[in-house]
């Protein structure tokens, strides 16, 4: 197995991003032919938090990765789960100018009007930096 799968299954979120961030090949198959993702998915890793409250989802946000966010919220993915600020998912995509991203969470019924920690909905964030507008 490989080792990123490993780390998957012990549920170590924060070194599996780690080791994404430093481009760990999240291709690579095991002897069954899984990917990382189906580690994930079939771990019902979706929820899982690193020690800032992120969720894969909110990666995924953050990074504009709608092909994921949408295998993830498939398998179980909280569309509404906050980090430790209390954004979620959306707040990240507003932060991260991530519009196909923004418009995919929306067409998935998120809620537009969570606030974070300061108060601010995903909207302030996106006026604030100017973006998605």
């Amino acid at each position: 197995m490989e080792i990123l799968q490993f780390i998957l299954q012990s549920k170590i979120v924060i070194l599996v991003k780690f080791l994404l961030s430093h481009g760990a090949n999240i291709s690579l198959q095991n002897f069954d032919g899984e990917t990382v993702l189906h580690v994930a998915i079939n771990g019902n890793f979706s929820n899982s938090k690193d020690k800032h409250g992120e969720t894969a989802l909110m990666i995924a946000a953050e990074r504009n990765k709608c092909k994921i966010a949408k295998i993830l919220i498939s398998h179980g993915a909280s569309i509404n789960i906050k980090d430790n600020y209390l954004q979620t998912a959306l707040h990240y995509a507003a932060v991260y100018d991530s519009a196909k991203m923004t418009e995919f969470l929306l067409s998935q019924g998120t809620y537009i009007n969570l606030k974070d920690k300061n108060g601010w909905t995903p909207l302030h964030h996106a006026v604030f930096r100017k973006k998605l507008i």
